[in-house]
Formats: structure tokens, sequence, C-alpha cells
């Protein structure tokens, strides 16, 4: 889905390790990120293009994370009788939680996933070189894994800033006197900001999905991310209705956003006020908002301003707090067994949720009911529709689609298209006049209002159609038969032969193409030429009773030409 394709089996750096050092640029999952490109390029060394093998890695990291998760709660809270017990809840809860299903499930969201092990592995280094009487190791690994970090996916920008916060919480008691313990170890770390900003700026802003220049400005963004914050946190508690897509930027709505920007504020300020009075309950607010902060702030993401995939390690904290709380409300008893309950609600959720990837069309199905406002849902649920044939269906979601964003031109696009399926090409016309008044260069759109004019006999019309189209896809074999054929009605002999004739030289085998081909040269005079064609016909398809019949009727045309 998405940018699978692009990402995976059309991504030609994958072809070997080396080439997969240096991904596409641009603004796919993989570009910026070696690392991340590098793990997808030993999958297809391993396996090709097998699904199974991107699941297996992608299962794989997210245990190896789980495991981190594990080790670092028990470090963290060594002091406590029940560390381990407590530590292992948090890991379960975590790991089967419902809202990790696109991290995991949807294969290149390894990036957020592998940045988060990451993030994680460079946390669990530094608290063991803390208590370690040879901390070299552990720090150079906890270096290693923040430009590891970096090199899978931006997010993992925060990993120094969370090690300095987790010394400051529950080590050194304060942010200078962590500095003043480890200044060299902080500054190694972040030193991987250093690949970072080179990673960066080779992507351009991700072509400019990720960019303070873009439609939506760094105060907009943050109105739309104080909402989703809040909701994110709903969603770690109640985890439905879960959505694949909640659209790209459309605006804002204040009103709408005003409640959960009220609830994102004061969780801030609540954090702030607990980070002074209450540093480790304070160490776990700041953790979700820090782990947030890079895909959940100002910069704005504007192809999709929310996503289920950027709570994947802010989830920990959450449960981390959850779960401390269960321990010191409850008596042990009760606590094991909400534990338990809960562990077992969230592996069956996630069943449940895995199931909605089976197929295209009920991911999609899934994402217009979750976020019924979402243009871009709608569209490929109508494109999964066309494509199982149910046109009147598919027709339907482009409708919605474009009842949401009138000027969506590929869901215009896609209506004129399956109107055209469908017979019904006169309602076809105002949508793909509509999609190329916005898109010139749309040649699909110029493509397929020609057949429309076709289809209704105005080949005067379907000329220029075909012709446009032409313009911006020069050889594109069907543009120029469909073309030649509307020249055939309207007795444009001379140039319906040119179009069939450069038909043929780009698809030689094109049976169609051939044939008419022949029957304008025998209409032109040119006998000779028609029986060459309709013999290739013929070899093509030796069954060809029409052919058979006009290749006798052109080598009659032709014998009293020939020499004797």
């Amino acid at each position: 889905m998405f940018d699978d394709l692009p990402s995976l089996p059309q991504n030609p750096t994958l072809a070997s390790l080396a080439h997969a050092w240096s991904p596409p640029p641009g603004g796919l999952t993989v570009s910026g990120r070696p690392l991340l490109n590098f793990t997808f390029a030993l999958n297809r060394a391993l396996g090709g293009d097998q699904v199974l093998g991107y699941h297996v890695a992608n299962l794989a990291i997210h245990f190896a994370a789980a495991l981190l998760l594990f080790g670092l709660v028990r470090r963290t809270l060594a002091a406590r009788a029940d560390a381990d017990r407590l530590a292992g809840v948090v890991a379960l809860l975590w790991a089967l939680h419902p809202l990790q299903t696109e991290s995991v499930t949807y294969t290149v969201q390894r990036a957020e996933s592998l940045a988060g092990l990451f993030i994680l592995a460079a946390l669990y280094a530094a608290v063991r070189a803390r208590a370690s009487a040879r901390p070299g190791p552990w720090q150079a690994l906890s270096v290693a894994a923040c430009f590891g970090g970096v090199a899978t996916k931006e997010t993992a920008v925060v990993a120094p800033l969370l090690v300095l916060l987790h010394d400051r919480t529950f080590t050194d008691g304060s942010f200078a006197a962590a500095i003043a313990a480890r200044r060299r170890f902080y500054l190694s770390l972040l030193s991987s900001w250093l690949l970072l900003a080179v990673l960066v700026a080779g992507t351009h802003g991700r072509s400019g999905s990720a960019s303070l220049a873009g439609p939506a400005s760094p105060w907009q963004y943050a109105a739309l991310q104080l909402s989703a914050i809040a909701h994110y946190a709903r969603l770690a508690f109640w985890p439905r209705p879960l959505a694949f897509d909640y659209g790209p930027f459309q605006g804002v709505d204040l009103a709408a956003l005003f409640p959960g920007a009220v609830f994102t504020v004061g969780a801030v300020g609540a954090t702030a006020w607990l980070l002074w009075r209450r540093p480790a309950l304070g160490f776990l607010g700041a953790s979700f908002f820090v782990l947030l902060a890079p895909s959940s702030s100002v910069v704005p993401i504007v192809t999709q301003v929310a996503a289920e995939h950027r709570v994947y390690l802010a989830l920990a904290p959450l449960l981390v707090a959850v779960v401390l709380a269960g321990a010191l409300w409850l008596p042990r008893p009760a606590a094991i067994g909400v534990a338990a309950v809960a562990a077992l609600a969230g592996a069956g959720l996630t069943w449940q949720r895995n199931t909605v990837y089976a197929t295209p069309l009920g991911l999609w199905r899934d994402a217009a009911a979750a976020c019924p406002t979402n243009p871009r849902a709608h569209l490929n649920l109508g494109e999964q529709l066309s494509r199982a044939g149910r046109l009147r269906e598919a027709i339907a979601c482009f409708e919605a689609a474009l009842r949401l964003q009138p000027d969506y031109v590929t869901a215009l696009y896609n209506l004129g298209t399956a109107l055209v399926s469908d017979g019904r090409p006169r309602a076809a016309l105002a949508p793909l006049q509509r999609a190329l008044e916005l898109e010139p260069q749309h040649a699909e759109a110029a493509y397929n209002l020609g057949n429309a004019y076709a289809a209704l006999g105005a080949h005067a019309e379907a000329v220029r159609a075909f012709t446009w189209s032409l313009r911006t896809q020069p050889d594109r074999v069907a543009a120029h038969y469909n073309l030649a054929n509307s020249l055939l009605a309207l007795d444009r002999l001379p140039e319906a032969i040119g179009h069939l004739r450069r038909a043929v030289a780009l698809a030689p085998t094109y049976a169609d193409a051939r044939f008419n081909l022949a029957n304008a040269l025998l209409q032109s005079g040119q006998p000779v030429e028609a029986i060459a064609e309709y013999e290739a016909v013929l070899r093509l398809n030796p069954r060809d009773a029409d052919a058979a019949a006009n290749l006798r009727l052109a080598r009659q045309a032709a014998a009293p030409i020939r020499p004797p």
C-alpha cells in the first residue's frame, strides 16, 4: 500500500547490497534512510519479493524492541522488588497492543519500528553503562544505536535527548549534574545529528512531504497535532476505531480541534509540573511528547496529518504509567488478573486488526469507514472496487471523494474513467474535462476523454483529446490506435495510417492495429503493403477469418499491378 511498491519491488537500489546504501531520492519511505533501505535489500537477497520474509523481519524487529523495552523498564525500576514483573507486563502490553499493527504489518513502516528499536537500544546501553565497571563498550553501543537510528528514520533524532532526560531523572537529579558527569558521552550521541543533517539535506524536505513551505503553515499543523496527540492518547486506552489513513492536510477547523487541544495543552502543563515536583512521573509524560515531537509538532507532514505508526514507541510511557498505577492501587492478585485480561484483549484486537490488512479492498473499506471525511480513503476504496469490476460502487466512492474535495484531480479522472467503462460516456465528459483544466499534462485524463468522445461518435473532439494525450505520452500505443480509428471515421486516411504505423512499430504483436492498418492501406490504394500486414495478422492469429477474407481481396486488388 502507498509506498510499498515504489520502495520495495520497484526500488532498483535493492538489487545489490552495495547499491542499497544509496536509496532513491525523493519522498519515498526509504529516501534518505540508507540503513532502512539496506534491510530491505537483505530481504530481497534472501527471498526476493516473497512477502513472508519481509513480515518475518518486521516481527523480529518488533520482538527485539519488546525485549529492550523490558530490559530498560526493569533496570529503571531496579529498586523495586517487583521490577521484573512490572517490566514484563509493560513489554507484553506494548508488544500486543493493536495500535502497533501499522508499524509492524504495513511493510514499509519498518522505518518506524526499526527506528524505535534503535532508540530503545541507545537508552538501554546508556543505562547499562552507568552500572558497568567498564562503561566504554556500552557507551559506544549507545552512540552506534543513535547513528543507526538516524540512518533509519529522522524521528530517532530524539534519542540523545531521552538519554539525557533519563540520566537527569533517575541518576543525577539535574541536567547540569548529568552533563557534568558524562559530557563527552552526550557530545558523542549528539554527533549523530551531523549524519542526520546530511541525510535530510539529500531529500530536500522529503520532496515537499515534510516542509515549512508547504500548504500548511507551522501553526496550522501544530493546531492539528494538538488534537492528534489527544487522539493517540485515547487510542492507547480505547483502540477503536483504528485507521490506516487519516488523509492529507485539508485545512483547520478550530472548533473541532478545540477539545483535543485543551487536553494536550493541559497534559503538557501537567508534565512540566511533574518534571519539577515528581520527576519520575514527569519523565513518562516528557518521553511521550518528546517521542512524538518530530512528527507531531510544527514541521508539517502534509501528506498525512496523523498516523498511528507515529505512536509506536510513544505508547510505552503511557503503558508504564498505567502499569505502575495498577500496581499501586490494586491488590497483587487483582493486578495480575487485570494485566492478563488486558494482554488477552490486546492480542485478540491485534489479531482482528490484522485481518483488515488481508486484502487492499478490506483495508480501504475499513479506512473509509474509520475516517469518512478523508477523500483519499474513498478514492482508494473506489480504485479497489473498480479493479474488482464493481463499477457502480466504485463510482459512488469517487463521487464521495469529490464531495469532500471537489478539485481532487485523481478522483475526477477515476470517476470519468469508470463512467466510460460503465457505458456512460456523456456523464464522463465533465469530470475528465475538469481534471484536464486542473492538470493539463494529465495524459490519462486526455486519453479517456478521447475514449468518451469516440463512444459518443464525436470523432473530431476525440481526435483533439487523443492528440492532447500524445503530447505528454508520445509512445502510448493505445492512444495512437484509438486516434487512428477516430481519424478513419473522419475519412482522414493518411493521418490514420501514420498513427497505425506508429502503433505497430511500438507493439509489433498488436494484431488489431495491424488489421486496421491493413484495411486503411487497402482503402487508400496500397494493396501490396496491405497484404504484408494481413499476413502478419494471420501469423499472430491464424484463425482470424476477417483477416483471411481481406487478404484475398487485397491480393485480387494487387494482381493487376504485379509484374508478369
